[in-house]
Formats: structure tokens, sequence, C-alpha cells
């Protein structure tokens, strides 16, 4: 593999032998930490997948043998799903090694990057207070939201509503008409609670589920007029629970008895979307996503996103077209994005 090195002073006091793209583990070690070089943009849309993925795998093997200093100089892009996925595996490593300190970051060369981690809570989750960036302007958006089900079985949903009462207000601010806030409305509380509710059914879980690592994701965010919402967990997957239905193998057949050449995966996520209650055990559940489709569709400029298994599930608003495609590694889990164009009354 080709080596890409550059020497410079770093934000630790010495000088520092850094790379400038990701290429894999690093050897490097600082103040006992082995330093590990992100991509350059924080993203696993389209072919950014297996890099990003590959950057997530080395951070799981290395903090089992060594703290860890994330190299941050050299990003200039990061996307709201891809932080999701990252402040998880963070929160996991945290939990399993007990070490709130096992992982840090160097500080970030460019403004946007630090910004986006400082609102996401970044800072926060590895005690890194002095990187926070001390802009005066700056408005404090809403930080991930993550709950555990030991606190879901024990009736807290208060990071549930957090979310969803921020999300209204955001919706409400931008002026949408009575119609389309009424579906805001609807979508999010629907989406967000199924999800919430449903990722962790233990009659999917051969050997049980680890109460300690199983988690919840949520982040919610405004970037000028579009507006996003993220939800991740790390459980079972939409293909592998609708995989255990009995109809499952008759729905891949279409009218004329030929079998789909769609991905399976693409295609279990496709008709978890179409026949909302389908993934989960009791009828009046699992309607989130078709719900949060609803919405994206009546928004001119809308997207839906969800990655789960070897499945990628795309649909478009504007073109009103759907996107399937296969996966060249598994996703842990599942995640679901929608962004829409927040429209003020005319």
């Amino acid at each position: 593999m080709k080596e890409n090195w550059q020497r410079k002073s770093g934000p630790w006091g010495r000088d520092l032998v850094l790379r400038k793209e990701y290429i894999g583990n690093s050897n490097v070690v600082l103040l006992g930490r082995t330093l590990v070089t992100p991509p350059s943009s924080l993203s696993f849309f389209d072919k950014q997948y297996t890099e990003f993925f590959s950057f997530i795998s080395d951070i799981e093997t290395l903090s089992k043998k060594s703290k860890i200093l994330i190299d941050m100089n050299y990003v200039y892009e990061v996307k709201t799903a891809a932080l999701l996925v990252l402040y998880s595996t963070i929160e996991i490593i945290q939990i399993r090694s007990g070490d709130k300190n096992i992982i840090k970051f160097t500080s970030c060369k460019e403004k946007r990057v630090s910004v986006s981690l400082w609102q996401a809570g970044f800072w926060d989750i590895t005690n890194q207070s002095e990187l926070m960036p001390k802009y005066k302007k700056l408005k404090k958006e809403l930080e991930i939201c993550t709950a555990s089900l030991a606190a879901t079985k024990a009736g807290d949903e208060s990071q549930l509503r957090k979310v969803v009462e921020y999300a209204q207000a955001t919706v409400l601010e931008s002026g949408l008409d009575d119609e389309s806030d009424l579906l805001a409305y609807n979508a999010i509380t629907e989406s967000v609670s199924n999800v919430w509710q449903h990722a962790y059914d233990e009659a999917f879980f051969e050997n049980g589920i680890d109460i300690e690592l199983a988690h919840w994701w949520i982040n919610v965010e405004r970037i000028r007029d579009q507006f996003y919402i993220v939800v991740y967990d790390r459980g079972a997957g939409i293909p592998y629970t609708l995989q255990k239905k009995s109809w499952y193998k008759i729905a891949l057949v279409d009218a004329k008895g030929t079998v789909h050449e769609i991905p399976a995966d693409a295609l279990s996520i496709k008709l978890a979307v179409e026949y909302g209650n389908s993934r989960f055990k009791n009828d009046n559940r699992g309607k989130g996503l078709s719900e949060a489709k609803e919405f994206v569709q009546s928004n001119p400029m809308g997207t839906m996103l969800i990655y789960s298994g070897f499945g990628d599930f795309a649909f478009h608003s504007e073109s009103d077209t759907t996107d399937l495609r296969e996966l060249p590694t598994r996703f842990p889990g599942t995640l679901i994005q929608w962004n829409l164009r927040l429209e003020t009354k005319k």
C-alpha cells in the first residue's frame, strides 16, 4: 500500500509524522496513543463506503490493545450520517473498555469540521472541552442523542422527547404550511418512535442481547434550508428480520413468476418501507418507515436513505425514483436518514 507522509508540528507540542490520506493502521505512537488518520471526507455514501468502514474497523481493532488519537488535520468534510456511526463506535468502545478517555482527537484544521464535531457532541464525549470552537456568534444546536435499551425498558424516553421536540420546533420555525407541518409532526414522531422501540427485538438474537451495548443514536440538524434526521441502531437489521417472515420468499417473485434480480437485502428494505407493518410482529407497529417516506414524498426535494445488512435504499421525491444497490460489506445495524427542504409559506 502506498504511503503518503508529511512531517508537521502537532497540537500536542512535538513533531509528528502524519499521513494526508487514510491508508490503514498507523504504527505511530504518541504519548501512549496509536495515531489513526481518517479519510479526508468522513462519509460512507457511494464510493466512500469501503474507505470509511475500513477506518471504523481500524478504530475498533486498535482500541482492544491501545488508546487512540484520531488525527483530524486533513479532514475537510463530514456528513451527518457518518458522524452518527463514528459517535456510536466511540461510545461502544468506551463502554466495553470502561475508559472514557480511550479515544481522543487532535484539533481540526478546518473550521467547519471543528464546528460540526462540537455541535454533534464529540468534544463532550471525549472530555476535550479545550477543542470547542471559540466563535461567539455560534448557536449550539442539539447534539447527538443516545439512549440504552435498559433506559427504554425502564420507561425513560427523555432523549426521544428531546429529539422530537427539537425537530418539531425546527420545522415550525421554517414556516411550513399547515398540511406539511402535520405530515412532519406524524413522520418525526412515528419513525423515531418505531426505530426506538423495536431495533433490539430479542426474537432475532439467538444468543440474547447485551443490554449494556444495545443503544440508539439520533441526530437532527438544520443546514440552511435543509433539515436532516438520522436514526441509527446496531441491531439485527431490516433484511434479517424480514427474512424470518413466512411470506418473504413469495414477495421476491413478481406477477409473472420471475424472481426479482434486485439484491435481496435492498429489496427487503424496499418492502419494509412500502408495507409499513411488515417488519414487526404486531400489526399496529412498523408504520414509521412508510410515514417517513410519505413526508419525504410530499417535499419537492426530499430524500430518504436506509442502510441495513448488505442493502442500500435511496428514495428521491424530486424524481419520484427509488435506487437500490448492494453494499460491498455488511452495514453494522440499520441507519435511516431523511432530509428535506424546509419551504416556507408563500
